[in-house]
């Protein structure tokens, strides 16, 4: 009941103050996706009787985002299944830490954010000496 009257009172004092019903909406841009590119490391399976072998296993993914000049790039971890393809638009929102994309369905794919750069005219990236996704550009 308490939780009622507090919802009833929030949604009375809306008109009033008009940050309320602003926080629980989701803004979305929209971006194309470049890359798309698994994080992959070899792990050694020991077999006895035979030489080490290796196994390729997926960390995760690196997306990259392209908004006009503007570059975005983050991680998911290996449980994550990205399911749009490279030069496909997505609607997409950020904060200082993530990357969120926006599925199908209307959940989202949460990304740690790496990187936030400008695309040259020669295709380089404009990064900080200090971020090392950089590297692979």
């Amino acid at each position: 009941m308490i939780n009622a009257l507090v919802f009833v009172h929030l949604a009375a004092c809306a008109s009033e103050f008009p940050a309320l019903t602003v926080a629980a909406d989701k803004s979305y841009e929209l971006a194309k996706i470049t890359v798309i590119s698994p994080l992959q490391v070899q792990v050694p399976v020991p077999i006895t009787g035979t030489p080490m072998t290796t196994v390729p296993t997926t960390l995760g993914y690196e997306l990259e985002l392209l908004q006009g000049d503007l570059v975005y790039r983050g991680f998911c971890q290996h449980e994550c299944r990205p399911e749009w393809k490279v030069g496909k638009e997505v609607h997409f929102r950020h904060n200082s830490s993530n990357i969120y994309l926006q599925r199908r369905n209307g959940k989202e794919l949460k990304l740690n954010f790496l990187l936030q750069s400008r695309r040259e005219a020669d295709g380089t990236l404009n990064c900080p000496a200090v971020i090392w996704t950089c590297i692979g550009n």
